[in-house]
């Protein structure tokens, strides 16, 4: 399939594609309400990310992720 060809799917496709996806966000939604902290964590990677504009975001949140785990396996 080459880039920027569309796929076309049956009724039956779209209506499975549908519910899978209503399914999988209903799943999202109550994995982040148990889990409030994850808004933060993600929102506190944002803002580092954009203050120092790393070249490369992969590896700087690696470390990034590594250096929170870290203090947090030692303070508790």
């Amino acid at each position: 399939m080459d880039k920027g060809e569309r796929i076309v799917l049956d009724e039956r496709q779209k209506a499975q594609l549908e519910e899978r996806s209503a399914t999988m966000s209903e799943d999202y939604r109550r994995y982040v309400a148990e889990h409030p902290e994850i808004k933060q964590i993600l929102s506190d990677f944002l803002c580092d990310v954009l203050t120092n504009k790393p070249e490369d975001v992969f590896q700087y949140g690696r470390d990034y992720f590594e250096a929170i785990s870290k203090a947090y396996k030692e303070a508790t």
